[in-house]
């Protein structure tokens, strides 16, 4: 196992050796692949229950952002720092619904 390395949750697999990333919930400290964490938020029923993809499968921790990383980052100022840095990233991209300012943003 390479050192830092952790397995994911939901597929039980090594992330790093298997060349994957860690996909970071800001609200959590589970360790999960990046790829297996956006297949969960995207796999919800919106007919039953429209908040689970917005939370960690394992303790429910509400959680808005998946945060592609390359290392684990459990809690602490580091993982303030990652969110931060993420965060202040996502302002930079244009939001693909609000369409110059002609659309609606969900988010």
């Amino acid at each position: 196992m390479i050192e830092g390395d952790e397995e994911c949750v939901i597929c039980l697999e090594p992330i790093l050796a298997n060349g994957k990333r860690f996909g970071i919930l800001e609200n959590c400290a589970h360790p999960f692949c990046l790829e297996c964490i956006r297949d969960w938020r995207a796999t919800y029923d919106k007919k039953v229950k429209k908040t689970h993809f917005r939370t960690c499968p394992i303790c429910r921790s509400e959680s808005y952002l998946v945060i592609p990383s390359a290392v684990m980052i459990k809690g602490g100022d580091q993982k303030d720092q990652l969110i931060e840095e993420y965060t202040d990233a996502l302002y930079e991209i244009p939001c693909r619904h609000f369409n110059n300012n002609k659309g609606y943003c969900p988010f």
